[in-house]
This record gives C-alpha cells, structure tokens and sequence, in this order.
C-alpha cells in the first residue's frame, strides 16, 4: 500500500509546483508581479509637481500602484493654496507656472481649484482622499500613503535621516 501512495504523493507534489493545480497553501500559489512606486514626492512637500501630475504620469506610464511619500506631512488638509511663481526657484521649489501648465494638461478642470488675491494665482492642493477618489482605478492602479519623516543633525556628522 506504502508503494502505491509515494508516485501519487509525488504526482501531487509536482502539480502543485508547477501551479497546475491550486494549493491550500498562499505561499504557493503562482506570484503575480507588480509595477510600483515606492517613494514619491509632490508639491505638498519638495516634489516640483502637483500630485495630480504624477499620479497621471505614474497611470500613462502602466504603474499599478504609487506610494505618496512627502516629507514629514500626509496631504489632508483642504485648504492649502500654493501661489503660482514663474520659475521653480531654489531649494525647495516652488509652484511654478510650468508645473501648473502640466497640472492643466493632465488633471480635469473640474478637478483644478484655483483662486486670485492681488493679481497672483494660487491653486489647491488636494488632499489625499480626493486623490485616492479621483484617481484611483479598482483593480488596476492604487494610491497609497505615505510619509518620508526626516530628522536632521543626526549624530557627529550632522547627518539628515530619512524613514519612510
């Protein structure tokens, strides 16, 4: 009886390999990759882009999911206007007239708030979950947040430490 059961048991060891059948166990079932970004940032800390500006170029470009990593803040509050400068100047950079040309070339106006005070443009950041909202696709592309926390003066070299 012992004879008749080790082919089968190896029969069954082979299939389940070679993933033509299904295991009851996760760790064997057939590894599905995906195309990610793990570490991005935006104007809401010291990207040079909009959010909606990456996350359009992050979908044209077949990512599956994008990570929003600014530094030491996670985009929630609703009322954070940048003004619009013409250039992007130093460190970190400002909102320029270039970045808002490619936040109108790939966001829905619908979806581009903006304001006048003294003859300068601001336009809105938008938060997080109306990131996940309007840009989400189910299935295929998937916001996820984060937050890149830096601590500078880190020991005797005086180093800045990043922790995602």
């Amino acid at each position: 009886m012992l004879k008749t059961k080790i082919p089968a048991l190896f029969l069954m060891l082979f299939l389940t390999a070679s993933g033509l059948i299904a295991a009851d166990n996760p760790l064997q079932t057939p590894k599905v990759w995906k195309k990610g970004q793990l570490h991005v940032h935006t104007l809401w800390s010291d990207g040079r882009d909009f959010p909606e500006t990456m996350l359009a170029a992050y979908q044209k470009n077949a990512f599956d999911f994008v990570v929003i990593t600014d530094h030491d803040v996670v985009g929630s509050d609703k009322d954070v206007y940048l003004q619009i400068f013409s250039t992007s100047g130093g460190w970190p950079p400002l909102a320029s007239r270039d970045a808002f040309k490619r936040l109108q070339a790939s966001a829905p106006a619908e979806l581009i708030k903006t304001k006048r005070i003294a003859y300068r443009t601001f336009v809105r950041l938008s938060p997080y979950d109306e990131l996940q909202k309007n840009w989400e696709i189910p299935g295929r592309f998937l916001i996820l947040p984060g937050e890149e926390i830096t601590v500078f003066n880190v020991g005797k070299d005086r180093r800045q430490v990043h922790v995602n």
